[in-house]
């Protein structure tokens, strides 16, 4: 339907309207059914046809940044914010996170697995100067919270290295001289103890297996406590199978308290069972505590 002085066309459906603009004030409007209006100026008149199809329209085009920016600076608003790009990581204070994911990569096996498993952790263990078993790659475990023996996740060892500003082999392999100096602080000491216990235990299980005991026995205490050697034979002549967290740490607990006699332990203390069939044992047997 026709609006104002608006003309439809019988044939095409279409409707035209005819405006033309100046600067003048005056407005003259024709007669009939047409009614263009126009707006005199003396230099020149600009005509717009409007055509519209009764089925469809065209969306206008959305406006471009560039031009949402031109029509924010005619208006006199600052210009749309723009994402900054991610910067990336810097080398920090001697320490660059990407040597270290370079190191980690170096080690990481399978490739791609995220993770590195047995095989590479004895590559790495060669590179830094020790067999895998020594003393200083428990600690390292400790301070990256690894969860599971024999296997370093990418999480664990980037996480860790970068704490200790760690991102390059000269600067871990004198690391590994300063992990075994921990051992000297008693308070560490306990805590890497007691991280052993569920480092080497099997996932689920609340105990640990005599087969992981012996070496960890070894490993912590041997030549720092004078009990350990006959502890340990203690466990296999007696047939005992495992150890739970309760026996694990009070070991250590009556390693230091008891003199080398067993003056000082009370049989009616709250020690573990296991520890009073040890002292019964080692009496029994006459073995000398050196």
């Amino acid at each position: 339907m026709g609006h104002g002085g608006s003309k439809k066309s019988g044939g095409s459906g279409t409707t035209s309207s005819s405006t033309t603009y100046s600067s003048s004030s005056t407005c003259s409007s024709s007669s009939g059914s047409s009614s263009p209006y126009t707006y005199s100026n003396s230099s020149t008149s600009t005509t717009t046809t409007s055509t519209s199809t009764s089925t469809s329209a065209t969306a206008a085009p959305a406006p471009t940044k560039t031009h949402r920016d031109s029509l924010n600076k005619v208006a006199g608003f600052p210009p749309a914010p723009t994402t900054p790009a991610p910067t990336p990581k810097k080398k920090i204070d001697g320490f660059d996170p990407e040597d270290l994911e370079a190191m980690f990569k170096q080690f990481e096996t399978p490739p791609g697995e995220g993770k590195i498993g047995p095989d590479g952790i004895e590559q790495l263990c060669t590179e830094l100067g020790v067999v895998p078993e020594d003393i200083s790659v428990l600690v390292l475990a400790w301070h990256l919270n690894a969860q599971e023996m024999g296997f370093f996740s990418r999480e664990e060892f980037i996480g860790g290295l970068e704490k200790l500003k760690i991102d390059n082999i000269v600067k871990f392999r004198a690391q590994m001289t300063v992990f075994r100096d921990e051992l000297n602080d008693f308070t560490k000491f306990r805590e890497v103890y007691r991280f052993a216990f569920f480092f080497a235990k099997e996932k689920e299980s609340k105990i640990l297996d005599i087969g992981a005991v012996d070496p960890m026995l070894k490993l912590l205490t041997e030549g720092r406590y004078p009990f350990t050697p006959t502890f340990r034979e203690f466990l296999q002549d007696t047939g005992k199978k495992s150890m739970n967290l309760d026996q694990w740490t009070n070991f250590l607990d009556f390693s230091r308290s008891v003199k080398k006699d067993f003056a000082g332990y009370d049989e009616t203390s709250a020690w573990p069972v296991l520890l009073d069939e040890y002292v019964e044992w080692a009496k029994e047997k006459g073995v000398s505590i050196v």
